[in-house]
């Protein structure tokens, strides 16, 4: 049977047709009745015949597996390096790549004490190991969540801290009601309205 072939850059065979419609095939006589088309570029040319070299085949799915392992290392590496980077990043650092973190959910997720994602566009840290669940949302969860403002504001809005982890401190800044305010004492959960004791005005 007479066969019309082309071949890649590497003279492997990568197309096989038995109409000689089509000009760029080469012409060739099929050894046997029947080709296995999965393995199509193991087959060769020899005398004008067509027939399959298991060697070469070999070798060539040897050469594809490899490239496959070097590609999924690559990707595992690149994956590994984000990982790594967004984890040991600073506070600063991780807000200026916020988008760069997973998105919540509430579908039994093992969450780390520190892991950070965000939500509703908003960008949260972890505060204490848990599953996740969806009626633990990170804009109510407060045991679990506190949301991590921009840092490179100095003055952020005033926002009522519900423990330890995001109470205001000393030298901490924020904007009440419209003024500038400088907390005075460590582990302020008051506003500088409930105690202005604990804040001094920034004039």
């Amino acid at each position: 049977m007479r066969v019309f072939i082309s071949r890649d850059q590497n003279g492997y065979i990568n197309a096989y047709h038995t109409s000689a419609e089509f000009t760029a095939f080469e012409d060739a006589e099929q050894e046997t009745p029947t080709i296995d088309i999965t393995k199509l570029q193991g087959y060769k040319i020899e005398d004008g015949k067509l027939i399959f070299d298991e060697t070469r085949w070999n070798d060539y799915v040897t050469k594809i597996k490899k490239e496959q392992a070097i590609q999924t290392g690559n990707n595992k590496m690149k994956d590994l390096i984000v990982q790594n980077v967004l984890k040991s990043a600073t506070s600063a650092e991780a807000y200026t790549m916020r988008y760069l973190y997973p998105i919540w959910s509430g579908k039994s997720v093992e969450y780390k004490k520190d892991d950070r994602f965000m939500y509703n566009d908003k960008f949260y840290k972890v505060l204490q190991d848990h599953t996740s669940q969806e009626e633990w949302k990170p804009d109510t969860a407060s045991s679990l969540y506190v949301e991590i403002s921009d840092p490179n504001v100095e003055y952020p809005e005033w926002k009522q801290p519900s423990h330890a982890e995001n109470a205001y401190n000393i030298g901490d800044k924020v904007i009440y009601n419209g003024k500038k305010y400088k907390s005075l004492i460590n582990a302020n959960t008051w506003s500088p309205e409930a105690y202005p004791a604990g804040w001094e005005e920034i004039v």
